[in-house]
């Protein structure tokens, strides 16, 4: 079936502007956020990505710490991810809690 090209152009025109105007209204949605709810989803966010960094790094460290011996490694390693989990935890809250201070200054 052959469709003019105006009719074309139009129809996409018409998508571009949904679009657009979707977007505009995702973002009225976001800026009407109370600061306490921003803060609570950067927080979780933050969290959520230092956690498993920080699990890494204290891994790493034993490893580092603990490779010319023979210890029960099982043991070490649990205790390094235990205590990356807590530290991931109080680091990613502190991001958090740092990146969405300026909320709270109005």
């Amino acid at each position: 079936m052959f469709e003019p090209e105006s009719l074309v152009n139009m129809e996409h025109t018409t998508a571009d502007d949904a679009v657009r105007r979707e977007r505009r209204a995702i973002g009225d949605l976001i800026s009407k956020r109370s600061p306490e709810n921003q803060a609570r989803r950067i927080i979780v966010r933050s969290v959520a990505v230092a956690v498993p960094l920080v699990v890494a790094l204290f891994i790493g460290i034993v490893a580092l710490a603990l490779h010319d011996q023979q210890p029960d490694w099982s043991a070490w390693l649990a205790m390094a991810a235990a205590v990356g989990v807590i530290a991931g935890v109080f680091a990613g809250t502190l991001a958090g809690f740092v990146r969405t201070s300026y909320l709270f200054d109005r």
